[in-house]
């Protein structure tokens, strides 16, 4: 009451009383849904974008622990649209619905979008680490990358590429000239993690126009 202003207060508050009628199983704690979704409104209404963000989650947690969807879906779409936090409330908002082809489609394009991120922090990594002439960190995060490349089942090209940038700090011509060409082999093979039953719901043309260019290839 004395700082009426203060919305991460207002917020803060609520997320206090959400927690502590859970955790001491307070009897009927339904008797603070109209407060609780009130003071997350109000955060939700004021203009800092963070706040408004993170109470839209809120309410859209609130909303689809009590099945009420269309509530639920409201308060998602006061969401960025297009980042992974949409795409995963999303996913479990359809996987509610039953629209289940959807939820599968939703869950497999994080994974690529995480693939993608991961995959250029690394590589950022292995440069970085080549640059210091670190090669036994370039050499280990080289490693870690290639798995990860097996593990999202993204083909060949993507698991040797990681090992070009070492062979060609070293001087081995032997290792350069192996790589390039199992790269060259698998270059018309790159696309082939589409065909992978990891990402059987991804509708890949969709995909890259939502992700502007971030997709894993």
């Amino acid at each position: 009451q004395e700082y009426p202003n203060c919305l991460w207060l207002i917020y803060s508050a609520a997320q206090l009383l959400d927690t502590l009628r859970t955790l001491y199983g307070i009897p009927e704690p339904e008797r603070y849904d109209e407060r609780l979704v009130s003071l997350y409104t109000r955060a939700l209404s004021g203009t800092d974008a963070k706040l408004a963000e993170t109470a839209a989650v809120s309410l859209f947690l609130f909303y689809l622990a009590k099945e009420d969807y269309e509530k639920a879906e409201e308060f998602l779409n006061r969401l960025p649209k297009g980042g992974n936090q949409y795409r995963q409330f999303h996913a479990i908002l359809c996987q509610r619905q039953g629209n289940l082809s959807m939820a599968y489609s939703l869950y497999e394009q994080n994974a690529l979008t995480a693939y993608s991120d991961l995959n250029s922090s690394l590589y950022g990594i292995i440069g970085m680490a080549i640059a210091e002439n670190n090669m036994k960190k370039a050499e280990t995060v080289a490693e870690k990358l290639s798995g990860l490349a097996r593990l999202m089942e993204m083909g060949p090209y993507m698991e040797l590429s990681p090992w070009l940038g070492i062979a060609l700090k070293n001087k081995d011509k032997e290792k350069t000239l192996e790589i390039l060409s199992g790269l060259v082999q698998n270059l018309q093979n790159l696309q082939a993690f589409q065909k992978s039953e990891l990402y059987s719901h991804v509708s890949f043309s969709e995909f890259s126009k939502n992700t502007a260019g971030r997709t894993a290839s």
